[in-house]
């Protein structure tokens, strides 16, 4: 048991093995309205629904956020997590994700966190999938 637990440590922190459990989660290609803009509190990290698939909203200070609401790593709703700094805290295994980006900042989750465009447009919060055409990607 001492070595199986070793070797699957291993493939997970070394070799990145693992299921993203936000993969296969469709999100809008387009900019679409998912909360007016009044519903969104300053530092309350806010679910929202669009098309059966959760969104995670956050508003720290000036700058908006909005990435899948599932975690990567075992589906924890990060609505419920702690905000530390730019980052979301899972409630159930504690990984950690930046807000800017998504990119995992504590595990165990290996997988980042789909991150998503947003802006707001007559008084609605709006999210889409990043254009990845106007990016270096």
């Amino acid at each position: 048991m001492a070595y199986a637990a070793h070797l699957g440590g291993k493939m997970v922190y070394v070799h990145r093995v693992g299921v993203d459990r936000t993969d296969g989660e469709v999100f809008p290609n387009e900019f679409v309205p998912v909360l007016p803009e009044s519903g969104l509190e300053d530092d309350k990290p806010t679910r929202v629904m669009h098309g059966g698939v959760p969104i995670l909203l956050v508003r720290r200070e000036d700058r908006l956020f909005a990435m899948a609401e599932t975690c990567s790593h075992f589906s924890g709703p990060l609505s419920e997590g702690k905000l530390v700094s730019d980052s979301i805290v899972c409630p159930y295994h504690f990984s950690r994700f930046a807000l800017e980006d998504g990119r995992v900042l504590d595990g165990p989750a290996v997988h980042p966190q789909p991150c998503l465009e947003i802006r707001t447009r007559n008084g609605h919060i709006e999210v889409r999938k990043p254009n990845w055409k106007n990016r270096d990607r």
